[in-house]
């Protein structure tokens, strides 16, 4: 979502006057309008009562501190998420330690940013993100879900494995690959935590948490894959 430089200096120190508190508000035709965080834990999530019926976004802040090691402090929580599809209007996260912001990262799949070179912010700019993205730019929706950064340590989520059949892949072996296919990797774990597009010239598309989307070789990674997919409506 493009904003004017105006209103983005506003959001974010708005959000760095809130820390430790999230700072929450909306977009009305094009200008921020701070609303008060009346969530009961205001450091950890936010509550606000909408003043104007018809608004453009949602923005919200996180705090630096609130997740640690590579994951970017944007990536929205899963409640974030399940507040997005609701709302049904652009989500836009800036993140603060106080004193300076981070440019606002936006989950609105009416505004997708280019495949090569996107930031690495789960649930908005993330693996899953890229696959969709691609497949979007042939004419094929994939579904959206809710996802936490935390999946992988938790034995009762299997996000690739209970993904791929419901959104209408199917099997073809590794030596059949050709442009468009889905790969699904193992990457430091026993279940499939990875996923990449394959392209023409043994590369492959695909998006490292903490690095920027790329191509790549494939070779470099048919080690860790295990399973070779392609869409039914891929033509």
């Amino acid at each position: 979502m493009e904003l004017s430089n105006k209103t983005v200096i506003e959001i974010k120190e708005a959000a760095c006057k809130a820390f430790p508190n999230e700072m929450c508000g909306m977009v009305v035709d094009g200008e921020f309008v701070q609303l008060e965080n009346t969530h009961d834990d205001p450091q950890n999530s936010f509550s606000m009562e909408t003043v104007h019926d018809d608004y453009d976004a949602i923005i919200h802040s996180h705090t630096m501190t609130k997740i640690a090691g590579r994951i970017d402090p944007r990536s929205p929580s899963e409640l974030d998420q399940e507040q997005y599809f609701v709302s049904g209007v652009p989500w836009g996260i800036t993140a603060t330690d106080g004193n300076a912001a981070m440019d606002i990262a936006w989950k609105d799949d009416n505004d997708r940013m280019d495949l090569v070179g996107r930031p690495f912010v789960y649930g908005v700019t993330d693996c899953w993100s890229l696959i969709r993205d691609y497949y979007h730019l042939h004419g094929i929706e994939l579904i959206d879900t809710v996802r936490s950064w935390e999946w992988e340590s938790n034995p009762e989520k299997d996000y690739y494995g209970d993904l791929w059949q419901s959104e209408g892949f199917y099997r073809v072996n590794s030596m059949e690959l050709q442009r468009g296919d889905m790969i699904f990797f193992k990457i430091k774990g026993n279940r499939y935590n990875h996923a990449a597009i394959y392209l023409e010239d043994n590369k492959i598309l695909h998006h490292l948490m903490g690095k920027l989307s790329s191509e790549d070789s494939a070779a470099r990674w048919m080690g860790s894959a295990g399973l070779f997919l392609r869409h039914k409506d891929w033509l």
